[in-house]
């Protein structure tokens, strides 16, 4: 296995040179065999034995579960409710359909039979995340269908025949074309039913090249659609033309290809339906897609043999030459939007996938002027690249825990006589979750918002510690966190990284007060109340609305990357006390809704009879006044004309300003 770029090419050539292969055979391909679940890999058209299943081997220890992770059982649980389906057998199981989707595969299996508008026989499944959904027990009208004998977009048009010419309704069509850039590697039909929502494809096979994650697509059966699918739980089919399901026939039968499939789903696991390995080298998103699916989406435990793969040193050099950044953004918003959010950063960051998504410019092959010249500042606890990425994954769970407890006391909920029962009662939110969320607790009225809110606060927390780096190219200057979202995942959006860096510089100006009061509780020389007014007010200008949340991670940052000096650490209530001042005494709440007491065109013209010109100076005068408000956030405009004068008095025009001054005059 060779993975640099150049060298794999050349060997490539030989290799075509010496079998003096054919153009059409000169990609060296992988093909699945689905049945024994082996790989093979050859050069030539001749056939050859399937050599043994690759060993896993890496230079550092190696996790083998969740628990080794570091997750217990207490701290991580599924999301959803899997109770109705642990006490019944796997042959028992069934969907339970409503009303709606039993009336439209009614029509459906009426559609398929008529020859008039089907002139071949067709089954259609249900397939992926409907059927695992239906299962759970949570509502989804998103349905993906898998034909077998035509493709979605004939399936579709033969439909719409039928609906126009027999039931009289619409049906609108719609076709989204093949886009491997977008993991669209079929032409699909969608359209909708009511209120059901189709997609439409046919089942398939694919086969990988060994330089390239977009596979070759063929028609295949439905095992061998379902062997292909990233999980075993996103493989159970369920077939409309089967008689299951017909009027009067609530519940249908699930079809299990992988022979995992159901039972995984009833343990809570994500597993690969072939070897996790040779599926992750194929496509090496699947490491990211998988992670995010089973942990922010269901809360399932990872199968070891995904954890093994995943640190595979392979599939990690893979990740990184054959996954475009702009994925990786995808990948990383979707899992800021989800459950157990920190959990999947911790095992990104102890699965060493993290580097990989948020890659630094010293870890990226610049070339020339494209390279990035890192320019290092100072930090509260001090940058080691070393542990830096365990602080990282440490942020993200103690903000996350902060928050959540802060939640519990503030909303403090009543005993339950059964526990298990009511639990279960309380943490459901109306949609099958089981257990609460973060997001739950930082907006109860707006669900969007929330996410939001959560996205934010973790990016946050999970980027804090490279706050204090600004990388340079030219003459630009970007923290290292915008760095991310701007080339390291390109997508995520460059408001993020603003927000993410307001919350950095509040934090930061938090804990230089905290250590300052710290210090000064010690000293004679206590600080006074306007000091301690003007650096608050800071911090609230810069955090805003979001303060609140702030001050959790300031907590966060004190427990995780503050290693504590002669004056000791600084503690949960110092914290606390500085958030009760803000919110009863201090009179800041709100300031960065303030107006200005006084416009630059209103400054200039009261106060140029004492000096005052168009030039620098009334800005910087401006940024005094607001000073001094913070200070005072009651003071008047003329309680500060005293101080006005005499700062314009300490602050005469320069010569240089004067000259600039006369020369636009003389132009004038």
């Amino acid at each position: 296995y060779l993975y640099t770029k150049n060298i794999r090419k050349t060997v490539s050539y030989v290799i075509t040179f010496m079998c003096d292969l054919p153009p059409s055979n000169k990609r060296q391909k992988t093909t699945h065999h689905d049945h024994n679940h082996t790989t093979t890999m050859a050069f030539d058209p001749q056939p050859s034995p399937p050599p043994p299943p690759p060993t896993i081997t890496t230079t550092t220890s190696i996790y083998h579960n969740m628990s080794e992770l570091g997750f217990p059982p207490t701290d991580y649980r599924p999301l959803f409710s899997r109770r109705h389906l642990e006490h019944q057998s796997l042959s028992d199981i069934r969907i339970a359909l409503t009303e709606e989707e039993r009336r439209t595969f009614n029509d459906m299996k009426t559609a398929i039979r008529d020859r008039t508008f089907f002139p071949h026989a067709v089954a259609v499944r249900c397939a992926g995340g409907w059927v695992r959904d239906k299962l759970l027990a949570i509502d989804s009208a998103d349905i993906d269908l898998a034909i077998d004998s035509m493709t979605g977009v004939q399936f579709a048009q033969c439909l719409q025949r039928y609906f126009a010419c027999v039931k009289h309704a619409p049906f609108k069509l719609g076709k989204i074309e093949e886009n491997p850039s977008k993991s669209k590697h079929l032409e699909t039909a969608t359209f909708k039913i009511g209120a059901l929502e189709f997609d439409a494809a046919n089942l398939r096979t694919e086969t990988y090249a060994c330089d390239s994650r977009v596979p070759v697509v063929e028609i295949g059966t439905a095992q061998q659609d379902a062997m292909r699918r990233d999980l075993t739980i996103n493989a159970l089919f369920y077939n409309l033309s089967s008689d299951a399901g017909d009027a009067g026939d609530a519940c249908v039968v699930v079809e299990d290809w992988t022979q995992c499939g159901l039972r995984d789903l009833v343990d809570g696991i994500a597993r690969t339906p072939l070897d996790a390995l040779q599926t992750y080298r194929d496509d090496p998103l699947r490491v990211l897609r998988n992670i995010r699916h089973a942990i922010t989406k269901l809360g399932f435990r990872l199968h070891a043999d995904i954890i093994a793969a995943a640190q595979h040193e392979q599939v990690q050099s893979d990740l990184r030459c054959k996954v475009s950044r702009e994925r990786f953004a995808i990948e990383v918003e979707k899992m800021l939007h989800g459950d157990n959010v920190w959990i999947a950063f911790q095992c990104l960051v102890r699965l060493r996938l993290a580097p990989i998504l948020f890659a630094m410019p010293t870890s990226m092959n610049g070339d020339g002027d494209n390279e990035m010249e890192i320019e290092m500042e100072s930090v509260p606890s001090g940058f080691d690249a070393r542990t830096v990425w365990p602080e990282c994954g440490a942020l993200a769970e103690t903000v996350t825990r902060v928050v959540m407890a802060e939640a519990d006391l503030t909303h403090q909920k009543k005993s339950d006589t059964d526990a298990d029962v009511d639990e279960e009662k309380k943490c459901n939110d109306g949609n099958g979750h089981h257990r609460r969320s973060l997001w739950q607790c930082l907006d109860a009225t707006n669900k969007s918002r929330a996410r939001q809110l959560q996205k934010e606060l973790l990016f946050a927390a999970f980027t804090y510690p490279f706050h204090g780096i600004r990388c340079r190219r030219r003459r630009a200057t970007i923290s290292m966190t915008s760095y991310f979202v701007l080339h390291s995942m390109p997508g995520l959006g460059k408001k993020l990284a603003d927000v993410a860096n307001a919350y950095h510089a509040g934090v930061a100006d938090m804990i230089a007060l905290l250590r300052r009061l710290k210090k000064k509780k010690n000293d004679d020389d206590p600080i006074t109340h306007e000091e301690m007014s003007l650096a608050v007010g800071k911090f609230l200008l810069q955090c805003k609305q979001r303060w609140r949340l702030a001050m959790q991670l300031v907590k966060s940052v004190c427990v995780v990357c503050e290693r504590g000096d002669e004056d000791g650490t600084i503690t949960a209530e110092s914290v606390d006390g500085i958030q009760q001042w803000i919110e009863t005494k201090s009179e800041l709440l709100e300031c960065w809704t303030w107006k200005p007491l006084i416009n630059g065109r209103e400054l200039l013209h009261t106060y140029a009879a004492h000096g005052l010109a168009q030039d620098a100076r009334i800005g910087r005068l401006l940024q005094f006044i607001a000073e001094e408000r913070l200070k005072k956030p009651s003071t008047t405009l003329q309680e500060l004309h005293p101080k006005i004068i005499a700062w314009i008095e300490q602050h005469p025009a320069s010569s240089e300003e004067a000259s600039k001054k006369k020369i636009k005059k003389t132009k004038k």
